[in-house]
């Protein structure tokens, strides 16, 4: 794991201390472009390195330098960050989302008062900026001001994302962020009641929820298993329980591929699994639900 991570730290950082957004095999730049989404990715990814090769200083230190060129290439004069370097890219409540989840990955093994204001930051952006203050729904881009873009883009919603931002407030929430666990609760409740067919999640409904793509992908399954495992196993309810039993078992179905693990990444509105590759990136989702759902039934 060592080798890979020294490839992509290697590879990948800018001489500004940025990740760039793609490189071929040999190692050479494609995509020199700079995206928020992969800056999360890489924060998140030395979080997670910590617990297989130990807090070995130089993650920590790598972590620091990325941080502190977000902060100094990318933030956003209004709260939050730039989508990237290039203009014209509307702000994204997505890429805050996983930003968010490497900070309280980086809290959960580093005592640094940056990591916390960092999650500060984009908590209270997601109470007072990418939930609906009367709905309860979460809107995906933005416009410089923050204000809520218009057309399709602004009135867009997506049920997986619904679950993902409830299992980021739950952990930050607690005694300090009640109305973070309201907005958690309030989610799972928009995902449950609008955002199933047939006991699956659908890609994507419009802030009226009528539905814009029916069709399942395998990773809005797999937050819908986190989330109800980690409201399962912190409210103790049944109802959480019942939804935990539903979405494990919709996962399991996407599992079940031609070849020995690997999975369907997509499942038709009219119930038929894709024959495709199944992209790399699903796996992410996949060990996340298996993880919560792992600690849920440990508990119970």
């Amino acid at each position: 794991m060592s080798s890979g991570l020294d490839y992509f730290v290697g590879h990948y950082r800018r001489p500004d201390g940025l990740y760039r957004t793609l490189i071929a095999p040999d190692g050479h730049a494609i995509d020199n472009r700079v995206y928020l989404y992969d800056q999360a990715f890489g924060l998140l990814g030395l979080a997670e390195s910590r617990l297989v090769l130990g807090r070995a200083p130089e993650l920590e230190e790598e972590a620091q330098r990325l941080r502190a060129a977000l902060y100094s290439c990318l933030k956003h004069p209004d709260g939050g960050f730039e989508s990237g370097l290039s203009s014209g890219n509307p702000l994204s409540a997505n890429a805050h989302m996983h930003l968010f989840e490497a900070g309280l990955a980086w809290i959960a093994s580093n005592g640094d008062p940056a990591w916390h204001a960092l999650c500060e930051e984009i908590g209270n952006l997601a109470l007072t900026r990418f939930i609906d203050p009367r709905s309860g729904i979460v809107r995906e881009y933005f416009m410089p001001d923050w204000s809520v873009m218009p057309g399709v883009s602004g009135s867009v919603i997506e049920p997986g994302h619904h679950y993902e931002w409830a299992w980021l407030l739950f952990q930050w929430g607690g005694a300090a962020h009640g109305e973070a666990v309201s907005a958690a609760l309030r989610l799972i409740e928009i995902g449950e009641q609008h955002g199933l067919r047939g006991g699956f999640v659908m890609n994507s409904l419009l802030d009226d929820y009528s539905v814009l793509d029916g069709s399942s992908r395998l990773w809005p399954q797999a937050e819908r298993l986190r989330a109800a495992a980690f409201a399962a196993r912190m409210t103790g309810e049944a109802r959480h329980w019942r939804m935990t039993n539903e979405a494990a078992e919709s996962l399991c179905l996407y599992l079940r591929g031609r070849v020995a693990g690997s999975w369907y990444d997509r499942r038709t509105a009219q119930g038929w699994f894709i024959e495709e590759p199944a992209p790399a990136s699903t796996f992410y989702h996949i060990v996340g639900a298996i993880r919560e759902l792992t600690a849920a039934v440990r508990s119970a």
